[in-house]
């Protein structure tokens, strides 16, 4: 099939901007580790987490689309 696929368009930057939310809080945990109270630095490694498992998932829905529409 291949072309322009608007589903898969979206989901790519749907994938693109999980990334980069996840990419930014890894970056603010490395720079507030070892300088912030351990409560602070806690939640932000969960907000990490939870945003690395917000960019699996958007990763996952790409290629799952991808590989069912052969796009």
């Amino acid at each position: 099939m291949g072309g322009l696929c608007e589903e898969k368009l979206r989901l790519t930057r749907n994938y693109q901007e999980a990334n980069a939310r996840f990419s930014d809080a890894v970056s603010v945990l490395a720079e507030k580790t070892g300088t912030v109270p351990r409560d602070e630095y806690e939640r932000l490694r969960q907000t990490a987490e939870q945003l690395r498992l917000d960019s699996e998932k958007a990763r996952v829905n790409l290629e799952r689309h991808i590989a069912q529409h052969d796009c």
